[in-house]
């Protein structure tokens, strides 16, 4: 490549990187969404019949990713419950994010999922 070009480039790259940083920032300006998931920290007032346990960890993929919020965590425990057929998820836990040598990072989580029965159908 030419060193009488390569400010062109620059510019180029310049102009473009800005145009897409002002199109992601007036996306995100209302992008506050809120789950609701059926996920209760302890137990319902209802009858029900437990499906089954979920104990397991939500892991980090990379070491400079941000530690999981509740939501992002409560999320993942119902999406493994839907998955086992469930109605909802209680006694649900989480523990702190913990890396190793290893391990960019795990969080355990865990709960029971379970199926209302008929006279306690949630409606």
């Amino acid at each position: 490549m030419r060193w009488n070009t390569l400010p062109v480039f620059l510019v180029a790259g310049l102009v473009c990187h800005s145009t897409i940083g002002q199109a992601n920032d007036s996306g995100n300006n209302s992008e506050k969404i809120e789950l609701a998931v059926p996920v209760y920290e302890g137990d319902i007032g209802q009858s029900y019949s437990i499906i089954g346990k979920i104990d397991d960890n939500l892991r980090k993929h990379f070491a400079f990713q941000a530690n999981p919020t509740k939501a992002k965590i409560y999320a993942e425990i119902w999406e493994r419950g839907r998955k086992m057929g469930a109605d909802a998820v209680i006694h649900a836990k989480y523990g702190e994010t913990r890396r190793t040598l290893f391990n960019n990072g795990r969080t355990p989580i865990s709960g029971t999922a379970i199926r209302y029965t008929d006279a306690g159908k949630k409606r």
